[in-house]
């Protein structure tokens, strides 16, 4: 059985020979397992526990993988032995392309596209994120034919409005080629790419000059995807084998209460969708949720329990990452406009009157985050250089004040209940952690909590804990006292969501005031079946 995972679950040899994937048995977990397609049964590799987003050597003869996120990118033998350690503790689960040349093409934990040589050695950062423009990732790389090029995914805000493009190597360039997740070239002449509805499409696409050539036909539909990392779970051998999931798309997510120790109970059991970020009112009354249809992501709002489910934004930009105030009369959300900048707006929760632009700035607004005064709010701002600031704003005022700001990304911000304290993450290190700082006085210095990674901060409504996750789907608490001076106990494992929604730069969860978790569960997507279309190369000449 191939196990869910938030990346990609498995990968065909280019011959066409073998399929790796993610399995469990009851004596080792999670780890690789590989087999011959001309074999019923496959054989676990050794030494690869908690392995994820396999893929294979040109040759076969070997596959690379990922264990944690942020964590280490490593090469095994298919024929065993131990796995060689190619990156250590820098490196995330959206990518994996191995070429001719041999480089190992992957995104590193600063989100961009890097490469190594597959024995080991320096990386070197081959793309440059335009924050500017409202991207926040570069992921899964592919080297197109000539070593030249690489085919990569644009992340801006969600699944809905990701996009693919070719970047030229010796300029750096990257040029958006169309509206998609998921790309792979194939040695016909196509990109075979999912989109945000889990259809599985083809275009025509000339790799020597890096552009599309025709319009794009469907292939199947309900193809699984996976809205946090851009993932669409299907794979192409170079003799013309396609694998994929089915039983995806559209529809298949739901929203769950989960406690302390990981038990997950449905929101509502008959409410399914292809759910976002969430947020929950502070009086636990509401939920507000981005939720994906056919005209992209848009933000709808819930009365909890059991009550209606009402849209609240229509805009063609779509609109994502809500957040409540704290009276919680109103909503704050990011749209993206022309160009990929995006900018927040705020709009009553009822509707009933328009939404209205939150900060004036000539600089992308990537989410914001409410001060309990009500008056105040933190927002993140990207750049052109690519990193990203979080700043102090009062509404209905055109200034802010800067908090934090330095060589890396600085996301995610969540103030204490108390008011006094901000957690927020930053990857200043190589790898992305918590820190609390002061509100008033950021300059003071700032205290690290998490360990070994972590992200989506967010705080309990008793100021007594401080959440945060891992790429992993860890859930971790710490024990903090707040008050004119911050301290925090090492963190604990609650427990792991592997099947949670995640959105990398923003928290994709909430805390209830009785310390259950809200989060979008995508264990629907598990029920698919793997399918095997051999020969397709030949089916798609009869279907031009």
């Amino acid at each position: 059985k191939i196990r869910s995972s938030p990346t990609r679950r498995f990968a065909l040899s280019r011959d066409g020979r073998r399929i790796v994937y993610v399995g469990a048995d009851s004596l080792s977990g999670d780890q690789l397992w590989v087999r011959d397609l001309n074999s019923l049964t496959g054989r676990p590799l050794p030494g690869t526990s908690g392995a994820s987003a396999p893929f294979f050597s040109p040759d076969g003869q070997s596959v690379g993988f990922f264990t944690g996120n942020p964590g280490d990118l490593r090469v095994v033998s298919i024929n065993g032995g131990p796995s060689l350690t190619v990156v250590r503790d820098s490196s995330v689960p959206w990518g994996g392309d191995w070429d001719e040349s041999g480089f190992i093409y992957f995104t590193s934990n600063r989100s961009v596209a890097t490469r190594v040589p597959a024995g080991g050695g320096v990386t070197e950062a081959v793309s440059t994120r335009d924050s500017a423009k409202g991207v926040t990732e570069h992921d899964w790389a592919q080297s197109l034919p000539g070593g030249k090029r690489l085919l990569i995914q644009d992340w801006h805000n969600s699944i809905a409005d990701a996009e693919l493009s070719v970047l030229d190597l010796a300029t750096g360039v990257s040029t958006p080629i169309i509206q998609a997740l998921y790309g792979r070239y194939i040695p016909t002449g196509h990109i075979v790419y999912a989109t945000s509805t889990g259809s599985l499409m083809r275009v025509p696409f000339d790799a020597s000059t890096g552009t599309v050539t025709g319009a794009p036909i469907a292939i199947v539909e309900q193809v699984q995807i996976d809205a946090g990392s851009g993932t669409a779970q299907f794979s192409v051998s170079d003799n013309g084998t396609l694998a994929y999931m089915s039983g995806g798309g559209a529809g298949s997510a739901r929203v769950v209460w989960v406690d302390r120790t990981g038990t997950q109970t449905p929101v509502d059991s008959t409410w399914r969708g292809q759910f976002g970020d969430l947020a929950l009112s502070r009086d636990n009354s509401h939920l507000a949720i981005s939720v994906l249809g056919s005209d992209g992501e848009q933000i709808w709002v819930k009365r909890l329990p059991s009550g209606p489910l009402s849209r609240l934004t229509f805009g063609a930009g779509g609109a994502s990452r809500p957040i409540w105030t704290p009276d919680g009369r109103r909503v704050a959300f990011i749209t993206s406009q022309a160009g990929g900048v995006r900018q927040g707006w705020i709009q009553r929760a009822d509707g009933s009157a328009e939404a209205e632009l939150l900060l004036k700035t000539n600089r992308s607004v990537e989410e914001v985050e409410w001060a309990p005064n009500g008056k105040q709010f933190l927002a993140r701002l990207g750049s052109t250089t690519g990193g990203r600031d979080i700043v102090l704003a009062t509404e209905g005022d055109t200034t802010q004040r800067l908090l934090v700001s330095g060589p890396g990304d600085e996301f995610a911000p969540a103030v204490s209940p108390d008011g006094r304290w901000f957690a927020y993450v930053s990857s200043e290190s190589g790898r992305n952690e918590v820190f609390v700082r002061l509100v008033d006085d950021p300059g003071a210095g700032r205290t690290q909590v998490s360990l070994l990674g972590g992200e989506e901060p967010r705080w309990a409504p008793s100021g007594k804990e401080l959440y945060y996750r891992t790429r992993a789907g860890e859930m971790m608490a710490a024990e903090v006292t707040l008050g004119a001076t911050f301290s925090a106990r090492p963190p604990r494992l609650l427990f792991v969501a592997a099947n949670s929604g995640t959105d990398n730069f923003h928290h994709a969860y909430d805390v209830a005031r009785d310390g259950r978790f809200l989060m979008v569960n995508q264990a629907a997507n598990e029920d698919g079946e793997l399918v095997m279309v051999f020969n397709w190369f030949d089916e798609m000449k009869g279907r031009k």
